[in-house]
């Protein structure tokens, strides 16, 4: 036995407990109804008898007296009519009527003597009365005397018989009092017994289900912290209960031959990935959801110029790096712009360069609400790529100013031949003079371009700034392209917002920005089409926006479509890809931003802002 059940299941034991508290109840309500139907016949028998025996007793009170005035006036001579008589005899007939009533009440429950005196008295008065009537002329006094005596006789026994069923009226009342009290009783210690019963399975049952469960629990919370020593000992085997803790004990022992395992495994495997991160040639750290450091290989000690020991638990923005600066610690990768390089580290005599990349380390277990439980922080070296992409552009920028030379000198020449002064050309010289021209000054444009990306790539960019207002910014470089825009009959459409303040900029490198914007304009727009420009201030900024009736951009290339040597594929010239990549590096150098929306077949429109003078 356990929990005070024999040895049943659960489920048996439940059947048991409410089908004993349903028969407690049947019992119950059934001796209920019993008793109720004993005291509801009892009280309507005496509810009936007293009744009948106060309704005989004022009967036989009103019909004696009635027959004693009648009788004064038969006697006396006072009516002596039939009617008289008739009254007589009904009265002798109501009396005897209800002295039978009487004795039929009283039938088996008076001394035989009283019912034996109640007939005597009432055949004495009945005899009486008919001698005296058929008799003629009698002695009215005597005979008088004589019937009322007999009269007297009957109502005396007939208050000795109404006493009798009095008495009997109230032994019933006394019967159906005890049979209450009885019942009174009755159903206090039924009511007592199923209360007891009623408690007993209220504490049993909840005791014997809930006990093991709130045993399970504290069981399943500690396996839950890595316990898997809990077993659940002490339960009987044949019920669900005994099967639930024979599962539970298993599962515990298969989650600690698991644990074990893993540990064994993880400590290996741990050792394992720690042994090849730290011959990677990447410097690698590890940070948790707080962003406090809780491992880094030999690579990161060296670039950070710190030991592990002082890093190992400070926070990313506690660090203070000895060979680059914290700045470069704490800024995202994609917040360098387009450069490939996040920072450049002193490390020893030489000056190495890092591209830095963070990856997340899924979320955190104790938290439901995404939040990332770490993340990796990888520094990839790309010192060597770095320096061919410098040694790359340094001979970009010495080719190109090789070129220049040589190009000026042929457009020198071109002018020249182009003189009347030294002879004039026939149309087909002037033709080839033309075309000469236009390609050299292509050619030309191709090297500024590249020498121009040379100079922002060095890190050589200077800025010559200077006040202008908007206005005077857009014309300036309208006045540079009006040519083509006559050429492909193109009207500008302007529009300032009031009030615009000054600017501060390099002249000649915003105009280059907004002639290459509206040169693309003009290209992709349809002869005779519009172009429009606008210019407004936006919290601290003033926002220049270019937009054309052209074919727009496709969507794979708007990601990219300020990075080097990309070209739209509607372009039918054969430029060199490179003017909007140099256009967002000036923007940038000026604190600014460049940006593009674009909808195929709807034009493209071109935004930059750049800071104004406070």
């Amino acid at each position: 036995m356990k929990w005070g059940f024999p040895d049943f299941s659960i489920k048996t034991r439940i059947q048991l407990g409410v089908s004993t508290f349903l028969l407690v109840i049947v019992v119950l309500g059934s001796a209920s109804i019993y008793y109720l139907r004993v005291i509801q016949k009892n009280a309507e028998s005496i509810f009936t008898r007293n009744y009948a025996i106060l309704e005989k007793s004022e009967r036989f009170a009103h019909y004696s007296h009635q027959f004693r005035v009648n009788w004064i006036y038969f006697a006396s001579g006072l009516d002596n009519s039939q009617t008289a008589i008739k009254k007589l005899y009904t009265g002798i007939y109501e009396v005897d009527s209800i002295l039978i009533n009487q004795r039929y009440l009283a039938n088996g429950e008076v001394e035989p003597e009283l019912m034996d005196s109640v007939r005597i008295a009432l055949d004495k008065f009945k005899l009486d009365f008919k001698q005296s009537r058929f008799v003629g002329t009698f002695d009215t006094t005597a005979v008088s005397a004589e019937i009322f005596a007999d009269l007297d006789r009957m109502i005396e026994v007939n208050e000795r018989l109404a006493n009798v069923l009095r008495k009997d009226v109230m032994s019933r009342y006394e019967k159906t009092k005890l049979t209450v009290n009885q019942v009174i009783t009755s159903m206090v210690i039924l009511s007592v017994s199923l209360s007891a019963l009623g408690f007993l399975l209220l504490w049993l049952i909840p005791r014997y289900i809930v006990g093991p469960l709130n045993e399970l629990a504290v069981r399943i919370t500690r396996i839950g912290d890595k316990d898997f020593s809990q077993r659940m000992k002490g339960l009987n085997k044949s019920d669900e209960f005994g099967m639930l803790a024979t599962a539970f004990n298993r599962m515990a022992d298969q989650l600690n031959t698991y644990e074990q395992m893993n540990i064994t495994e993880m400590v290996k495997e741990k050792k394992r990935i720690e042994t090849i991160i730290d011959h990677l040639n990447e410097a690698i750290m590890v940070t948790d959801e707080t962003n406090a450091v809780i491992w880094m290989n030999e690579q990161a000690e060296t670039l950070f110029g710190l030991p592990r020991q002082a890093i190992l638990g400070m926070k990313l923005n506690e660090i203070r790096p000895v060979n680059f600066s914290e700045e470069a610690l704490l800024s995202r990768p994609n917040e360098q712009g387009a450069s490939l390089f996040n920072f450049s580290a002193q490390i020893g005599n030489r000056t190495k360069y890092y591209h830095k990349e963070e990856v997340s380390v899924g979320t955190s277990l104790e938290s439901n609400n995404g939040i990332s439980a770490g993340k990796v922080i990888i520094f990839y070296d790309i010192t060597d790529f770095r320096e061919l992409d410098i040694a790359k552009t340094n001979f970009m920028a010495t080719l190109s100013h090789q070129f220049k030379t040589p190009i000026s000198a042929m457009n020198i020449s071109l002018d020249l031949l182009h003189n009347p002064k030294l002879g004039k050309l026939n149309e087909e010289q002037e033709k080839l003079v033309t075309t000469l021209k236009t390609q050299n000054g292509r050619l030309l444009g191709m090297v500024n371009e590249l020498l121009d990306l040379g100079q922002i790539e060095t890190g050589k960019i200077r800025l010559l700034r200077e006040e202008i207002t908007a206005e005077e910014l857009v014309n300036h470089s309208l006045s540079t392209i009006q040519a083509i825009l006559e050429n492909r009959e193109l009207s500008v459409d302007k529009q300032y917002e009031k009030g615009l303040p000054e600017l501060e900029v390099d002249l000649e490198k915003i105009t280059w920005v907004l002639n290459n914007l509206l040169t693309n304009a003009a290209r992709y727009s349809p002869k005779k089409g519009h172009i429009y420009l606008s210019v407004s201030k936006e919290k601290g900024f003033l926002r220049f926006s270019v937009r054309d009736e052209g074919p727009g951009i496709e969507e794979d290339l708007m990601a990219r479509i300020f990075e080097k040597y990309q070209r739209n594929k509607f372009d039918k010239t054969k430029g060199t890809g490179l003017g909007l990549a140099i256009a967002r590096e000036i923007i940038e150098a000026h604190k600014g931003k460049i940006t593009v929306e674009s909808e195929l077949g709807k034009g493209s429109t071109f935004t930059f802002t750049l800071p104004y003078s406070s």
